[in-house]
C-alpha cells in the first residue's frame, strides 16, 4: 500500500500499531477508519498476489444462491457462494 503510494510509511506504521492494539487486521482498521477504500486495498492485493479480482457488485443478486450457508459460516471462512449446480456450491 505504501509502494502504491496510497498511504505514507508513517501512517501505515501508526495504523498497524493501532490495529494491533484494537486486535483487528490492518486492512479492517484502514477501511473502518476511512484511511483507504476497500477497493483500493483489493486492487493492490490482487496485483501483489497475482490473483484475479472479482467485483461482487457486478453480479446479479437474483441469480446467487440464498439461505444455503449461514452468515456466520460465510464470515468465518471469508467465502461466499456465487452459484449452485445441483447440490454443489461454487
Amino acid at each position: 500500500l505504501v509502494l502504491a503510494e496510497l498511504i505514507t510509511d508513517q501512517s501505515a506504521q501508526q495504523a498497524y500499531q493501532q490495529a494491533q492494539r484494537d486486535r483487528v487486521s490492518l486492512v479492517s482498521y484502514l477501511v473502518q477508519n476511512k484511511l483507504l477504500k476497500s477497493w483500493q486495498v483489493a486492487e493492490v492485493a490482487s496485483e501483489h498476489f497475482g490473483m484475479a479480482l472479482l467485483d461482487l457488485n457486478c453480479l446479479e443478486k437474483d441469480t446467487q444462491p440464498k439461505g444455503l450457508v449461514s452468515e456466520k459460516l460465510i464470515r468465518q471462512h471469508h467465502a461466499l457462494p456465487l452459484w449452485r449446480r445441483g447440490n454443489k456450491l461454487f
